[in-house]
C-alpha cells in the first residue's frame, strides 16, 4: 500500500487567470481503478477555458486531463494490469481500462 503522507506537486488555477504551484496528497485508487504517475500532460482548449474562468467550476482546479503515465498503484480487484505499465489517456473522464481509446502497454 502507498504511504498516506505521500504528496505530488501540481499547478492549479485558484481564480480566473491565476495559477499557483501546490502540493497535494496522493490518494489510493478506489476498487477497479488504477493510479497513474503522470509523465506528460496535454493542456487543451477546455483547460484554457478553465484557467480563464470561462467555465463554471469550483476552485481550485488542476488543469490537464490528456496524460501519458505509468500505473503506480492498483485498486482492489484490478486484473490484467500491472505496476509500471505505460498508459495514454484521451480527453474524457472517468477512464475505463477496458474502453477503446485507453492505450496501455502491458508489462
Amino acid at each position: 500500500m502507498t504511504n498516506h503522507t505521500a504528496t505530488y506537486r501540481a499547478v492549479q488555477a485558484v481564480a480566473p487567470g491565476q495559477l499557483e504551484l501546490t502540493t497535494k496528497p496522493l490518494r489510493e485508487p478506489p476498487p477497479g481503478y488504477v493510479r497513474i504517475r503522470v509523465e506528460a500532460c496535454g493542456v487543451c482548449h477546455s483547460d484554457a477555458g478553465t484557467v480563464a474562468g470561462t467555465f463554471p467550476i469550483s476552485w481550485p482546479r488542476v488543469p490537464g486531463h490528456e496524460v501519458i503515465g505509468r500505473i503506480d498503484e492498483l485498486g482492489e480487484g484490478v486484473q490484467g494490469w500491472s505496476m509500471r505499465v505505460l498508459l495514454g489517456l484521451p480527453c474524457r473522464r472517468p477512464h475505463s481500462l477496458r474502453e477503446p481509446g485507453v492505450y496501455g502497454r502491458r508489462a
